[in-house]
């Protein structure tokens, strides 16, 4: 990631976060703002969970429901908050933000800083994009990867509006996470264990990890864990052939005590990959990663250091990665040590708060 350079300013920032919802990493992201001294108000669905939690840290939230892009009663509801609180400046966290926050500041001429956090989807022939991404008046972009900021210069888009800026973790969130006992799901004590954690889309290749089950050596007895809803046909088709050693256990609450519990987490998506939280998570919860080298990934796992990249729509080079960890005790300890050390000193939530912040100073300077 290239060496941002940033002015400051001694205006002092009064900042709208534009959001439908929000993460973990958001929340910590808006509640270290407001612990610099910035006065920060939350725009959010009125059902986004969490709004207590930043009520109680002593934040401002207000809830505006965006429906759509071109939601004018959105952006009529936001320019009238914008004009009550005196805001200076506008993030956005979503598309439906973005082109929310741009029709509401028009006539106040309040700068904006929108998030891009996945590949793809941007083309100067879509008018949907001119509403967000591709609007002149957008001041910056915070790019969550180099992958997603070379993207959107590829679109076009000047450079110097784009930042990367890491969607920061801390480790610690996840030190109470107690692994999950396998056996209860069918999984026998003794066997080499894969997690796969999201919505499972043609996208995440999950018929090449099936492929790559099917070549990791039989006495490493592998089983595969699928967290998350269907939605591919073609992996549920090779689901049922897999003679019992796919375990599909939908969305769950537990995920992270399950992740926690594998001994691999595996992540073989063919495209668009900003920068996965759930390898993030594994990351944290010291189960080492094996992904492909697909957008921001390999900006995130160092092969063979913190896990292992290999190249998409190669179930053979994903397969051979798996075994390496699965045989080798400590290869497999020494990728966890250093997945989790990886996210503590590159990844961290300290680093995304100061960095945006400054961001900001930028924009209204």
């Amino acid at each position: 990631m290239p060496p941002a350079t940033f002015r400051t300013t001694l205006c002092p920032m009064r900042v709208l976060v534009a959001t439908q919802t929000f993460d973990r990493s958001e929340e910590a992201l808006y509640k270290g703002l407001f612990e610099l001294g910035h006065d920060v108000t939350v725009a959010c669905s009125p059902d986004a969970p969490g709004q207590d939690r930043l009520s109680a840290a002593g934040l401002r939230v207000n809830p505006i429901e965006i429906k759509h892009r071109l939601d004018g009663n959105a952006s009529r509801n936001m320019e009238g908050l914008l004009d009550k609180l005196g805001i200076n400046l506008v993030y956005a966290s979503s598309n439906v933000a973005v082109a929310t926050a741009l029709r509401a500041t028009r006539r106040l001429q309040i700068p904006v800083v929108g998030y891009r956090g996945t590949l793809g989807h941007i083309s100067r022939l879509d008018p949907a994009s001119w509403l967000t991404f591709l609007n002149p008046r957008l001041a910056h972009i915070v790019c969550v990867s180099d992958a997603v900021r070379e993207y959107l210069a590829s679109r076009g888009i000047e450079e110097r509006k784009l930042v990367t800026i890491y969607k920061g973790h801390d480790p610690e969130w996840y030190d109470h996470i107690a692994p999950f006992d396998l056996r209860d799901e069918g999984v026998p004590a003794d066997a080499g264990t894969i997690v796969f954690a999201g919505s499972v889309r043609p996208v995440k290749g999950i018929p090449f990890l099936l492929d790559a089950l099917e070549a990791i050596p039989g006495g490493l007895d592998p089983h595969l864990l699928l967290l998350g809803q269907l939605r591919d046909p073609h992996a549920v088709r090779r689901i049922r052939r897999s003679g019992g050693r796919c375990h599909c256990l939908g969305h769950r609450d537990d995920v992270l005590s399950l992740v926690a519990a594998c001994d691999v987490f595996a992540l073989p998506s063919v495209a668009r990959e900003g920068l996965p939280r759930a390898v993030i998570e594994a990351m944290c919860l010291g189960t080492p990663p094996v992904v492909t080298d697909v957008g921001g990934l390999p900006e995130l796992v160092e092969d063979g250091v913190s896990g292992r990249v290999v190249p998409p729509r190669d179930p053979q080079a994903m397969a051979a990665a798996i075994t390496v960890l699965l045989q080798d005790e400590g290869k497999r300890h020494g990728c966890a040590k250093n997945a989790r050390e990886r996210i503590a000193t590159r990844f961290h939530i300290k680093d995304t708060i100061a960095r945006t912040a400054q961001l900001f100073e930028e924009a209204l300077s």
